[in-house]
Order: structure tokens, then sequence, then C-alpha cells
């Protein structure tokens, strides 16, 4: 287990939740459970079933997470991630990077609204026997909800 290997296959994850079939189903089906099958496809490789990702709202498992991610895939059918620091040590890798999406669907419960929006985030993943085992997530979300016109504290 390299810290090399370690981070690609964190590399690797933020590839395949924006793969170009993942991206086409999505933009052509009304069908969440599809989006999720294919979800669960590409990260059962990288994640352990065991995984808990902790987020400032509280933690998930694996399968909670990839259904929050087809929620998100859902509302927000071009969502892509650009990586921009990618640091390894011990078992664990940090990502910093940015989304970009256009709102198309609605999201926890707010109409679609059509506006693009960026979030900024760090994640932190550990990794045991080439697995996912851990994760921790912070994301600008009061930035999201602000561009999305639904929130205008500051």
């Amino acid at each position: 287990m390299s810290l090399e290997n370690n981070k690609l296959i964190i590399r690797s994850y933020y590839e395949s939740t924006g793969q170009k079939e993942i991206i086409d189903l999505v933009r052509k089906s009304d069908n969440p459970e599809d989006i999720e099958q294919m979800l669960k496809s590409a990260m059962t490789e990288l994640f352990s079933p065991e995984c808990i990702i902790h987020y400032p709202e509280g933690d998930k498992t694996i399968d909670e997470d990839i259904k929050n991610l087809t929620m998100q895939l859902v509302a927000f059918p071009d969502m892509k991630a650009t990586v921009y620091d990618i640091i390894a040590e011990e078992d664990k890798v940090v990502t910093r990077f940015t989304m970009h999406a256009t709102n198309e669907k609605p999201y926890m419960g707010i109409p679609a609204t059509r506006k693009r929006i960026k979030l900024d985030g760090i994640s932190i993943y550990r990794l045991v026997a080439d697995k996912v085992v851990e994760g921790w997530w912070i994301g600008d979300m009061l930035g999201v909800m602000q561009q999305l016109g639904v929130s205008s504290e500051s």
C-alpha cells in the first residue's frame, strides 16, 4: 500500500463518479435507481462495505452516501469535480476540489433554479488494503444555498 497507489485510488473515485456513462444516464433517465446502481458498481471497487463518511451534519454509511450522491446527480446532472491538490501521508489521502454544476431538478425540497453553482471542498480518506474505510468531507454548502437563492446568510 504505497502513497502513490492510495492517491491513484482516490483520483479514480473522482473520475468514476464523473464517468461519462453515469452523466449520460443522469441526463436521459428519470430513474434514480439506475443511477444509484451505476454509482454502487463504480464505488464498490474503491470503498469497503463498512466505510463511514463523516459529514458536518452527521455520519453516513457508504450506502447512504451513494443515495446522497444519487440525489445530487439527479438535481445537478452535469456535476463535475476538479481536484486541485491530492496529498497522501501514511494511510490517508487529502483532496482539495471544486465542483461545478447546474441545478436542473429539485434538490432537498428546493425547486430547480437552473442556476450554475460552485462548491469548494476538502476531503480526507483513510485506506486499508486498497479500500477506503473512512472519510471526512466538508464543503461550502452555505455558499451553494446562497447561489441557489435560498439563503441570504453571510
